[in-house]
């Protein structure tokens, strides 16, 4: 019996996980794209071992940016900022990203060195809480 509330609740809490995740990655395409998000929602969406390449939207390149949070905080002052790609030392930030351009992420020869992050708004987002099915 005990076994049978535990699978119950082990799936409840999986649906409640992938719902949560739609609600945020959702929530986080449209107030991306509506670029109406203050500074305090922005975040980052961090992908390990890939990279952005599009050249003509590269806004700017950040040699010397030994850190990612310098990297992200580079992103989250410039308005026209999407994405960025870091390696240490070197910060690349672009107008455009991975949700407008899916092709130009790929794989990096490097994988250990190099992070994709793509920004993101929190807005209109709840927390897991929210959603707990009792």
């Amino acid at each position: 019996m005990l076994s049978g509330i535990l699978t119950k609740t082990v799936k409840s809490f999986q649906i409640m996980l992938v719902l949560y995740f739609s609600v945020v990655i959702y929530s986080s395409v449209a107030q991306s794209e509506s670029l109406a998000c203050s500074m305090e929602m922005q975040s980052f969406e961090l992908v390990t071992g890939y990279v952005f390449t599009a050249p003509d939207d590269t806004l700017e390149l950040v040699p010397g940016t030994l850190h990612l949070t310098e990297c992200l905080s580079y992103c989250r002052h410039n308005t026209s900022c999407r994405a960025v790609n870091f390696e240490t030392g070197l910060c690349v930030l672009f107008s455009s990203s991975a949700s407008d351009r899916p092709e130009a992420l790929t794989s990096s020869e490097f994988p250990v060195f190099t992070i994709y992050a793509q920004k993101i708004c929190l807005q209109g987002t709840h927390s897991l809480a929210d959603h707990m099915i009792i």
